[in-house]
């Protein structure tokens, strides 16, 4: 017989639908994203459910001190819900955001190049595909969307030639 079954539950739902993305075994090519967290997110309200219901019944006499520090831990994550809803405003602003927390991240500047590109920006997505090749220099998708751009009038007379040299590597 178990003694606690919410916790043995909740530990399972918390670890094991995050253990394929935790490229812990094998390598899945992503970074950790809201979508991978669902499952595990209910493991972890349930432990934590189950940890308030055992102070709850442990410290009868501080319930209201129990009751205020809970009250304030759901207004900050409330509040930090609001914020990071921002992030999620538009492709910009998402994009932004994961530049801001991982500059160095090959994958988010060729993102943010391809949304630059999308919508004319071609100085600015020139940038970002620069960064990225620097960061992860064989990828040869951003090695072709950058030579793409290399395609446009407004590209000088000395980046063209880097621009065909990749678009040539690419086509082998």
């Amino acid at each position: 017989q178990q003694k606690h079954p919410p916790l043995l539950l909740g530990g399972l739902f918390l670890a094991l639908p995050f253990l394929p993305a935790a490229n812990l075994l094998v390598t899945v090519g992503f970074v950790v994203a809201e979508r991978v967290l669902y499952i595990p997110s209910l493991g972890m309200v349930l432990l934590l459910v189950y940890g308030a219901q055992l102070l709850w019944g442990a410290f009868i006499k501080q319930r209201s001190l129990l009751l205020c520090a809970g009250l304030f831990l759901l207004v900050v994550f409330c509040g930090r819900t609001v914020a990071r809803n921002r992030d999620w405003a538009s492709r910009q602003a998402l994009i932004r955001a994961g530049l801001k927390a991982l500059p160095h991240n090959a994958k988010l500047h060729y993102n943010f190049a391809n949304f630059l590109r999308d919508t004319g920006q071609l100085e600015l997505a020139t940038k970002h595909y620069k960064e990225a090749l620097r960061l992860q220099h064989k990828r040869l998708r951003i090695n072709t969307r950058y030579g793409l751009i290399g395609m446009q009038p407004s590209f000088s007379h000395e980046e063209r030639p880097i621009c065909n040299r990749l678009q040539f590597i690419n086509r082998k």
